[in-house]
């Protein structure tokens, strides 16, 4: 077993690197405003909106879509129910019947999941630009002009922006909610410097050309991915821009989820796609980052019978958070949640262990998402 020892001290170099180059690419990010920006951008946007079972939350969606600063003229809201078993349907119909920029479509019987209602709320889109977002989120009310303005700016054809977890009083959210901050800064920072792995599909734009031209690179056999997929489609070609937009104005708030079965369940989905990736940079860090926490789990448990170990286990537990930390204090700073930071030493204690078993799970089981389930 001593040979496990250089090797852990390996990955942990490995893992040391690749956290500071996504921090140092965090930290190149320039915070975008809207300040001295045109106000009157005639870019043609299209948000899309998959929506499964979402009667509680279509009420408040539509009334912060209504509220965007943006011209309403120049933006259209699609929204497309996956033959939902709940009264989402009636609901939404209700809500837009006297708003002519919004648009409700019910996905067809032979087409079901998200992708495939992104899929047929585009065909059906008349915007030079798509926006996707999930029902349950929330907006600052210049998210759209925030949007146009980086997008005549930047002439980006794929922008992926920044959403934060709501957290509530208990431990578990804040630890989803830190957690998440740490993706959305490690996603912008691969961005910045040119190896783009990660974004999220509840704030996420390009032009519609691009995912027309794309479509082929989307892995329909995989039931979610509508944006990595997309994003790695696009990062395949070499002439594509791709962007991320650092700007608050942009956040896109969504919810913790409430029970740990439902987190756990949501972790399973997003594991599952790992298998369909085909991609150097994003399988390189996933297996650095699989292999560190797991070189710590390892040693902890060996240090149970050997000194040495748990020697090893406190070297690569404190070697790792320092990159760690430095990832986190940003996030938190751009999301004004550096209180948060408080619960860094708790979190960090629990979340290689939390890593490898969703890591492990996710590859092996199937998973259940807005009442279906689906094979990993």
């Amino acid at each position: 077993m001593h040979h496990l020892i250089p090797i852990s001290i390996f990955i942990t170099f490995l893992y040391f690197i690749v956290i500071f180059l996504f921090w140092y690419g965090w930290e190149k990010q320039k915070l975008f405003v809207n300040e001295n920006k045109k106000t009157d951008l005639k870019v043609k946007i299209s948000v899309i909106i998959a929506c499964r079972n979402e009667e509680k939350n279509v009420s408040d969606l539509i009334t912060f879509l209504q509220n965007q600063s943006y011209l309403t003229d120049y933006f259209e809201v699609i929204l497309i129910d996956d033959h939902s078993t709940d009264n989402t349907k009636a609901k939404i119909q209700s809500s837009i019947n006297f708003l002519k920029n919004f648009k409700f479509f019910q996905l067809p019987q032979n087409k079901t999941g998200k992708k495939a209602a992104i899929h047929y709320g585009i065909e059906n889109s008349t915007g030079e630009i798509i926006v996707t977002t999930d029902a349950d989120c929330i907006f600052h009310k210049e998210w759209l002009k925030t949007i146009a303005n980086f997008y005549a700016e930047t002439n980006a054809d794929f922008i992926s922006a920044p959403v934060e977890m709501i957290a509530g009083k208990t431990l578990f959210s804040k630890f989803q909610a830190l957690e998440f901050m740490s993706l959305i800064a490690t996603g912008a920072g691969a961005i910045a410097i040119k190896k783009p792995i990660m974004c999220n599909g509840a704030n996420l734009i390009y032009r519609k050309s691009v995912y027309l031209e794309n479509q082929k690179g989307l892995r329909n056999s995989s039931a979610s991915g509508d944006d990595i997929f997309l994003l790695l489609a696009v990062k395949r070609k070499k002439n594509y821009k791709i962007s991320f937009l650092k700007a608050t104005a942009a956040i896109v708030k969504t919810h913790t989820q409430p029970t740990l079965s439902a987190f756990i369940q949501q972790r399973k989905r997003w594991t599952a796609k790992t298998k369909f990736y085909f991609d150097f940079d994003i399988l390189a860090v996933a297996i650095i980052v699989f292999l560190m926490n797991f070189a710590i789990v390892a040693s902890f448990c060996f240090g149970f019978f050997q000194k040495e170990f748990f020697l090893l286990f406190l070297t690569l537990f404190l070697l790792k958070s320092i990159p760690d930390f430095f990832i986190l204090r940003s996030a938190t700073n751009f999301f004004n949640r550096k209180e948060f930071l408080v619960f860094f030493p708790i979190f960090q204690f629990f979340y290689f262990f939390y890593v490898s078993f969703v890591a492990i799970l996710g590859s092996l089981s199937s998973f259940n998402w807005k009442n279906r389930k689906y094979k990993s």
